[in-house]
This record gives structure tokens, C-alpha cells and sequence, in this order.
């Protein structure tokens, strides 16, 4: 039975009749059916007197007729378009990486919320902001409330409401996608009252769910996830290296303090200290570096602490904010050792990494005299030159770098 609204031309509801054998056991429904309505996306909304299941666009209720059929009802939940049609967008509320949500600031959710240009502030209190779409038809998130309670990390953080999906939609893969375009993916239920969502970069988790007053509309509500928050690795006892290889597939990228490089650096080399340098030029520092430490001296084996060796090398630019070189810092016992670009120190470690030999040149100025020596690493477009310096002081400089000096 089909039943019209003859205003709208649209189906109101639709009923059938169905053996009591396939859909039910006893007063419930039986497990197949509950499966089939679970792989189809529907899940079961909780109610006092009837038995129902919604997938967000419709309402399906099990009655039983007699001892032969049960009758299932579909009802639409309310206009279609209001579920229909999940919009890719990054319509996110503000999230921070790895940070307590109480400890989120107004100001930085006002500078996102109007960099996003999605929404508007309509309301402000001691503990609360609230921002509404301008265009609704233009954002999921519609509506979003932030609360940020000092010393109460429960009660804050974003809380959204939307009318174009609910908590029964978790399956379908618009919504899937929507969510990971956003950087989330789905970690799993929350018993029967909620899906979870989880960012694993910015440690933040989201919990999906639906009001039984409100089943047509979606809220969600967004946790600091401490759990998931990166972890250094463990200090291990450093055994000797004269070279540390540095990333060498970052030129370009931005340094910062919160460069990934750093968290990269603590993985690969978790004997080293790793530290942002800011601009300083009085401390060797132009522009903002990336510096790594070797261990010292002392922390080597007594057998070791006097062998030629590279103390740190730093992720650096040349004229701004980007990674434009690596520069190695060579200890006094390499410079005293005066070891020649082609000695097999250097020869050895440079070839094991994928760098070729080029050759070397004599540099003979007024204010240097060095010697040049010059590997290339075809595959990553780099090159290592290495400069053993007679005068004015003797010294030892060794730079990763994609613009070389001479070319052989």
C-alpha cells in the first residue's frame, strides 16, 4: 500500500506484508533481518511502543499483523533533500593539533571561522561562541558551537548540529568520504548511542550520534584524544658515527618550530638532539635553522670520544624561510685530521647513500684557499660539496645542496 500526498506529488509511506518466518522471532525481529537492515545502512532508533530502524532518509517500523505476517511501514523521515547530496567540503570547525580543547583560544577560532568564510558569529559568551551558516545550502556543518571551559576538558570543544545526515548514515559512503576529505576515518561504535570518527594527526575524535527528539538531524560532538598524541622514541645508547645522513628530500619545505621535520629527525635518529633555532645572526643564524646534534663526546665509548666526526648538521635557507641547504659542523678532531673530500670516509658513506663522485677543483681567492670536492645523488637531484680550507684558517665545511657551487 502506497500512500500520496496529493499537494506535493511526493510518497508519504509505503507498507508491506511479510511472512512472520523471514522477519521475526517471537515479539522481536529475528538475527537475518537484523543483518540485512545493518549491511543496508538502517539502525535501530529506540522507542517505547513500536520497533523502528531509520538510515536518515527514512523510517521503517516492524509491527505484527497476526501469527502469519509482520507489516513493515517505510516513512520518509522528513524532506529528502535535507539528507540528500553530502557536500565535499572542508567545513570543518577548528581543531588543534594535540592540543586540550579547553585550551583553545577565541581569538584562533575566530581568525579560522573567518578565513573559512562559511559561517558567521551570532553568538558570544564568557565560555561559548556560536557561528551559523551564511549560505546553508553552500555547508554540512550549519551550525557550530565551541565551548571552552578552563579546567574542564568534558565540556568543551566544537559541537555541531546538521540536518544533511545522522548517526544512521555512518555507513553510506558519501558520508565516509566527506569525512576523511576532512581527516577523518572510522574507528568503531560507542555502544548504541554513538559512531566514532578519529583524526590520528591532530589526535582529535568525533562522536556521531542522534537525539531521539531530533532523528532527522545529525549532532556530533568533538574530544581531545591524548591517547593518540605522538610519543618521542625512547633515548637509546649512541654508538659511534662519524656522518649522520640528513633528510635529504626536504628542500623547499617550510621551517618552523613545528616543522615535521623534527618529529621525523626524533624517529630516525632518536640518539640525536634535535632543536628549532630561531633567527639569531650574532648565534651563525640568518633566518630560522633545524638543528640536530650529534651525542657528545662523553656519551661515546672512552675508545671513541677523540675520532674525526660530525657534531651537528642544520637544515638552513639562504635567503628566507625554506630549506635551501644542509650544513655539517665538523668537531676539532675532524679539522685537525685536515680528511681530504675523496679520503674513504667520506667516499665510503657518500657512495653507500646513492652519491657519485664528480671530482674536485682548487679554489685559490684573495680572502680562501680550499679545496672542493663535489657528489651527486642523481635520483634525489643533490648535491654534497665538501671544502677542506688551508687559509686564512684551516677549517672543514660540508653542504647538501641543490644549486652547486662549480660544475664538473
Amino acid at each position: 500500500m502506497y500512500v500520496i500526498d496529493p499537494a506535493k506529488a511526493t510518497l508519504e509511506t509505503s507498507s508491506i506484508l511479510i511472512a512472520t518466518d523471514l522477519v521475526a522471532e517471537g515479539n522481536d525481529i529475528n538475527d537475518n533481518m537484523e543483518i540485512l537492515l545493518n549491511d543496508a545502512g538502517y539502525q535501530m532508533i529506540p522507542d517505547d511502543k513500536n520497533i523502528m530502524y531509520s538510515n536518515g532518509t527514512y523510517w521503517l517500523t516492524f509491527s505484527k499483523a497476526n501469527d502469519q505476517f509482520w507489516m513493515i511501514t517505510y516513512k520518509s523521515s522528513g524532506d529528502p533533500s535535507k539528507h540528500a547530496g553530502i557536500l565535499q567540503i572542508k567545513d570543518f570547525p577548528y581543531l588543534k593539533k594535540e592540543t586540550k580543547m579547553s585550551a583553545y583560544t577565541f581569538e584562533e577560532i575566530e581568525a579560522y571561522e573567518k578565513q573559512l568564510g562559511l559561517r558567521k558569529q551570532t553568538k558570544k559568551t564568557a565560555t561559548s561562541v556560536t557561528y551559523q551558516a551564511i549560505d546553508p545550502s553552500k555547508v554540512n556543518f550549519a551550525y557550530v558551537r565551541y565551548v571552552i571551559n578552563p579546567g574542564d576538558e568534558g565540556s568543551s570543544g566544537p559541537n555541531v548540529l546538521t540536518k544533511r545526515f545522522t548517526k544512521a548514515m555512518y555507513k553510506q559512503p558519501e558520508l565516509r568520504s566527506y569525512f576523511e576529505l576532512n581527516g577523518f576515518t572510522y574507528e568503531g561504535s560507542s555502544g548504541a548511542s554513538a559512531e566514532k570518527f578519529v583524526n590520528k594527526d591532530l589526535a582529535v575524535r568525533l562522536m556521531l550520534f542522534s537525539h531521539p527528539q531530533a532523528p532527522d538531524e545529525g549532532q556530533i560532538i568533538f574530544q581531545d584524544a591524548p591517547d593518540l598524541y605522538h610519543k618521542d622514541p625512547k633515548p637509546v645508547d649512541p654508538t659511534f658515527q662519524a656522518l649522520y645522513l640528513p633528510l635529504l628530500n626536504v628542500f623547499g619545505q617550510k621551517i618552523s618550530k613545528d616543522s615535521p621535520i623534527i618529529a621525523r629527525e626524533k624517529e630516525l635518529h632518536p640518539d640525536c638532539y634535535i632543536e628549532f633555532k630561531p633567527a639569531n645572526p650574532d648565534a651563525g643564524y640568518k633566518y630560522d635553522a633545524i638543528r640536530v646534534n650529534m651525542p657528545l663526546s662523553f656519551k661515546l665509548d672512552p675508545a671513541d670520544r677523540n675520532k674525526p666526526r660530525a657534531v651537528s648538521y642544520s637544515y638552513e635557507s639562504t635567503s628566507g624561510s625554506t630549506i635551501e641547504q644542509i650544513t655539517y659542523v665538523f668537531s676539532q678532531d675532524w679539522v685537525r685530521a685536515k680528511i681530504a673530500g675523496d679520503d674513504p670516509l667520506i667516499k665510503d658513506f657518500m657512495t653507500k647513500h646513492g652519491f657519485t663522485y664528480k671530482g674536485k677543483e682548487k679554489i685559490d681567492t684573495p680572502f680562501m684557499k680550499s679545496d672542493l670536492y663535489q657528489y651527486y645523488n642523481a635520483q634525489l637531484g643533490v648535491y654534497f660539496e665538501y671544502s677542506l680550507v688551508s687559509s686564512p684558517f684551516p677549517n672543514s665545511m660540508g653542504v647538501y645542496t641543490k644549486t652547486p657551487t662549480v660544475t664538473f
